[in-house]
Parts: structure tokens; C-alpha cells; sequence
């Protein structure tokens, strides 16, 4: 029984393997970086070598196959079966799997207080500057980012627009660090996200169309 259990263990994970490396070879293989949508970039070395796992498997599984077929026929049919299904189902499990990753990160970003937050906070009431920072998104987006970069959310308390000048009194006015920078109108309609580095030199603006309106100029990062 139990040499029946190892053989079908073994044919289930073994024909999975070798389903799924000689499909990794194919979209290695594939150009298909003129698509809009594409995934995988065009590897040949990846695609040696999920075509050398792949003949490696089917050698051990012809011996699976040989042993399985002399000691139970049906044992056979349901590996290949359970294999084409775990293949079929294998985008749902690592779908699954990174959301429940993601929460547990989320969870464990809202715990964690972020200083630069907190000081980039209170700075703002300090300067007494017209703006509200919504500490759980911004802390949540620091915490959750691995770069040194503090994501910092501003909503303004008038209903005027986002002008150039106030994006940059923000820059000179926040601290000398790497930081992300959303400002909202009041209403919510719109908005501006910049990045600004050490050196005060704005390297990212979005939306691009209200970036060229206020004439805001993105500098190479150094």
C-alpha cells in the first residue's frame, strides 16, 4: 500500500513538473515583446534549461509510468488526471496564495508607526501648512514599500488647484529624504503625485497632463 502511495505521489509530481517546465520552455521561446500585454521577455538560456528539466523528467517519468501501469492502472489515471487539473487550477492557487500574502503584509504594515511619517506630520503642523495628511494611507504605503522612499498623502483644506508654487514650497519645506508626494484638491477631483530626492530635484510627476500644465519639470535622478 504504501509502495502504491509513493508511486502516485511521485507520478503526480513528476508529470506536473515536466507540464509545467515544457510550458516555462514555450513562453521562453516566444518573442513576444512587440505585444502590448507581455509577460515574459524572449530567453533562450531559460528555455535550455526548462528543456534539459524537462527530458530529465520524462525519463523519470516513463519509469513511474512502466511501475505504476504494472501495479494499478487506475492509481495512473487519476496522477495524469490530478496533474492536467492542478495544471489548469495552478493560476487560481498563485492568485489565492498572493492575496493571502498581501493581507498578512497589509496587516502588518498598519501595526508598524512609521517615524518619517510622523515627523513629515508633524512638520506640517508646526509650519501650520494648509494641508491634511492622511496618516493611515501614507504610513501604510511607507511601511509596505521596501525602498527608503516615505509615501506621504496631503489633501488641501481650500478649494483652490494645485499650483506649482505650493508643490514646490512642499519640497523645500519637507525634509531632505527620498519621498512621494500626492496632493489632493479638496474636492478630490484632482490631484498631482511627485517624487523629490535629497537634493530637492523633482524626478517623477503624475498625471503627466497636469505635470506640463503647471509646468513642473522632471530632472534626471543623480
Amino acid at each position: 500500500m504504501m509502495k502504491k502511495c509513493l508511486f502516485f505521489i511521485l507520478g503526480l509530481t513528476v508529470l506536473y513538473c515536466m507540464i509545467g517546465s515544457f510550458f516555462v520552455m514555450l513562453l521562453a521561446l516566444w518573442d513576444n515583446s512587440n505585444d502590448r500585454f507581455y509577460v515574459f521577455e524572449k530567453d533562450v538560456s531559460a528555455a535550455a534549461l526548462s528543456g534539459l528539466l524537462f527530458i530529465i523528467l520524462l525519463g523519470i517519468y516513463v519509469f513511474v509510468f512502466r511501475t505504476l501501469l504494472k501495479i494499478n492502472e487506475k492509481l495512473l489515471s487519476g496522477s495524469i488526471f490530478l496533474a492536467i487539473l492542478l495544471i489548469f487550477f495552478t493560476p487560481t492557487i498563485i492568485n489565492y496564495s498572493h492575496s493571502i500574502s498581501e493581507a498578512i503584509q497589509i496587516k502588518s504594515a498598519k501595526k508598524k508607526v512609521n517615524q518619517n511619517v510622523i515627523h513629515i506630520m508633524n512638520l506640517i503642523a508646526e509650519k501650520k501648512l494648509p494641508y491634511e495628511m492622511d496618516f493611515d494611507e501614507s504610513n501604510l504605503y511607507s511601511n509596505l514599500h521596501s525602498s527608503e522612499t516615505t509615501y506621504i498623502f496631503l489633501e488641501k483644506q481650500s478649494n483652490e488647484k494645485i499650483s506649482k508654487s505650493e508643490v514646490l514650497n512642499l519640497v523645500h519645506n519637507l525634509p531632505l529624504q527620498n519621498t512621494r508626494l500626492t496632493i489632493r484638491e479638496a474636492s478630490r477631483d484632482n490631484y498631482i503625485a511627485i517624487t523629490f530626492n535629497e537634493n530637492k530635484k523633482i524626478t517623477f510627476c503624475d498625471p503627466e497632463g497636469t505635470c506640463k500644465l503647471n509646468n513642473i519639470v522632471v530632472e534626471e535622478n543623480s
